[in-house]
């Protein structure tokens, strides 16, 4: 299952280039300043990987992209250099990070400052990386018509920052819906009263509507030149997830029969960035996914409907019916893997119960020999006897190479001997059969033993 990254990117909108604002963690040692007359970090990554050494090199590139972009910089500055480029660098660390997390290098937290891996560096343009790398991008999801909440807690508790800005949009920062001016604890009044700020890291929308969906950044302004960007992605999920079933054939039935197959398709339609689904498929797939039907575990991936649609379903194939499944209610929910936990968005059932017909069976356990004293009232119950439809009942007496039928395809399959004696002990046999086991009983015989007074046997 991926993981969204809370990441940022620092833009410096006079210079046109980027720096970086955290730390990577690494194996190697850290680099300090003193190292960077010349960037070290570059040299001994092209020195590396021209002697093959590949892990090095991803430990030391991936290790501290802050050092390796400031000692740059401080070699271009003292070559006269003030507009050098760091772009291609950067670009460089952002591959070995990747390469770095594929081959199993990446610790799960890393060590530099404010660097979990929820809040792992990005550099280079931010408009050109949000729209590129999933990664970047904290993937979000609401039900048309419910509350959506943007947390920035971990984000601006770290922040010494004095404006937020949020906008609208992925690439393009023009549509600002509000700006909070946290040295006054004010903020600009936003362009929709279904806008919100709670306690000055809670971002809302009271209630969403159709074109909330898409991308979003959060500006936090550092200084004069200086800013972080954080993006996210919404999907909002319609209220029409819909469950239905259908047979590997194209009838149409609505009772069951132990043993058939059935497939379970739940569908749900959504509003998303175009750019998202067509660029990040393999994250929608991953993030949401439905469970179907408490008595199967799986858990199924969204399946798109049709290339130029935003409708996907899940399903559950050629599922073999037992006589388990009757009378149980069929539910699908949709759910999100959202960081380690789990939240349900949606979840739907189907209007009535399944009716699945199974052949009479003994359910329970059977005694094989029972005793009682003279003059008991005893109780042989058949109906021990479980089927649907519901099975009819015989029940014959045997004693001494001779039988006798007390119960015959009856509809109820108790039988009661009062004040028993001696002379009713004896082999007794259930039978119980309904039409999908006619003339091919369930049975089961068990002994009758009496105890009994000297005067009784005569």
């Amino acid at each position: 299952m991926l993981t969204r990254y809370i990441s940022s990117a620092v833009f410096n909108p006079r210079l046109l280039t980027t720096t970086s604002s955290r730390l990577f963690s690494t194996s190697a040692s850290r680099l300090g300043d003193g190292d960077h007359t010349k960037s070290k970090a570059k040299d001994k990554a092209s020195d590396d990987l021209k002697s093959g050494r590949e892990k090095r090199w991803l430990d030391t590139v991936a290790s501290d992209s802050e050092a390796a972009v400031k000692g740059d910089k401080q070699h271009a500055t003292k070559q006269g250099d003030f507009k050098k480029d760091m772009t291609d660098l950067q670009r460089d660390t952002i591959e070995a990070v990747n390469e770095k997390q594929m081959k199993g290098h990446l610790p799960k937290h890393d060590v530099g400052r404010r660097d979990t891996r929820e809040e792992r560096v990005v550099t280079g343009q931010y408009s050109h990386l949000a729209s590129q790398n999933s990664d970047l991008v904290i993937s979000l999801s609401a039900v048309l018509g419910a509350q959506l909440v943007f947390n920035l807690d971990k984000i601006i508790e770290l922040n010494d920052s004095k404006n937020i800005t949020w906008y609208k949009g992925g690439d393009d920062l023009k549509r600002a819906i509000f700006t909070l001016v946290r040295s006054t604890h004010s903020y600009i009044v936003p362009i929709s009263s279904r806008y919100v700020i709670v306690n000055q890291t809670k971002l809302l929308i009271l209630r969403t509507l159709v074109g909330d969906e898409g991308f979003y950044t959060f500006e936090i302004k550092i200084n004069s030149k200086n800013s972080e960007y954080y993006f996210y992605h919404v999907i909002l999920f319609t209220q029409n997830l819909s469950l239905s079933i259908s047979l590997p054939s194209s009838s149409r039935q609505s009772t069951y029969h132990a043993g058939q197959q059935i497939n379970f398709t739940c569908s749900i339609s959504l509003f998303a960035d175009r750019t998202f689904i067509e660029r990040f498929r393999s994250t929608l797939l991953s993030t949401w996914y439905m469970t179907i039907y408490s008595h199967d575990s799986d858990r199924y991936e969204l399946s798109p409907l049709s290339s130029n649609s935003y409708s996907y379903a899940a399903n559950l194939l050629n599922y073999d019916l037992d006589r388990n499944d009757h009378n149980q209610h069929v539910s699908c929910m949709l759910l999100q893997q959202e960081f380690q936990t789990t939240k349900a968005i949606l979840n739907t059932s189907l209007p009535t119960i399944l009716n699945v017909e199974y052949k009479a069976y003994l359910r329970g356990n059977y005694y094989f020999t029972r005793s009682f004293n003279s003059y008991s009232l005893i109780e042989i119950n058949c109906e021990e006897f479980d089927g649907n439809p519901k099975p009819v009942y015989t029940l014959i007496w045997f004693l001494n190479g001779e039988n006798q039928t007390l119960l015959n395809q009856s509809q109820h399959g108790r039988y009661f001997i009062e004040n028993a004696t001696w002379h009713q002990r004896g082999h007794y046999m259930c039978l119980a059969e309904n039409y999908l086991n006619y003339r091919v009983p369930a049975h089961q015989s068990f002994r009758l033993n009496i105890w009994f007074n000297a005067h009784q046997i005569e």
